[in-house]
């Protein structure tokens, strides 16, 4: 069996370039992660727009159930007023 006998030098510039792929893989993890974190971040924008849009229709059907339930209590007062006065 052939023993090949590597430098110092030669040892010290495989750790170089190892030191650069870690540098380059983290570099790219990090990329990775912000851009997962920006995806999350904008989904749950647009469902926290979805659910205000959801929310203000619900408000504006609230407020028109209101409406006519004040205008059939008003008519209904009025009916009551109406045979009240055609009793007497």
């Amino acid at each position: 069996m052939k023993t090949e006998i590597i430098s110092k030098s030669e040892i010290l510039a495989m750790i170089d370039q190892l030191n650069e792929q870690l540098d380059a893989l983290e570099e790219n993890i990090s990329l990775t992660v912000k851009q997962e974190c920006e995806m999350i971040e904008n989904k749950e924008m647009a469902e926290l727009e979805v659910i205000n849009n959801l929310y203000e229709k619900l408000t504006e059907k609230a407020e028109s159930i209101q409406d006519q339930a004040q205008k059939l209590r008003y008519m209904k007062t009025c009916g009551s007023l109406k045979a009240t006065v055609a009793l007497h």
